[in-house]
């Protein structure tokens, strides 16, 4: 069994986790559903997201599905792709700050 983690993955992995953070303390200091976000941009006018993890998730073409209307953890706000592995990898992140590797 190879238990090597690839380091592209692992950087992915964080950037999805570092954005979820910083969406999830943004929601924690306005109300929910108070705005609709519907792009990576108007995240980072609003101070949502930093520029500089905004242009990390650009890096990896992660999509920003929209702000979520409420904190749930069935809401997915993140999504990426990677086709050039085998098997492909599948990232979602949720509202509620999870992240999940969809196989």
């Amino acid at each position: 069994m190879n238990t090597t983690i690839d380091p592209e993955i692992s950087e992915i992995s964080e950037a999805v986790r570092q954005a979820l953070l910083e969406i999830r303390i943004y929601q924690s200091s306005h109300p929910v559903g108070e705005m609709r976000i519907k792009s990576v941009e108007a995240l980072v006018a609003s101070r949502a997201l930093s520029p500089q993890t905004a242009a990390r998730i650009g890096s990896y073409q992660i999509k920003f599905l929209g702000f979520p209307v409420r904190i749930s953890q069935e809401i997915a706000v993140l999504d990426v792709l990677v086709p050039d592995r085998a098997p492909s990898v599948h990232f979602i992140g949720f509202a509620d700050g999870h992240a999940e590797l969809v196989e």
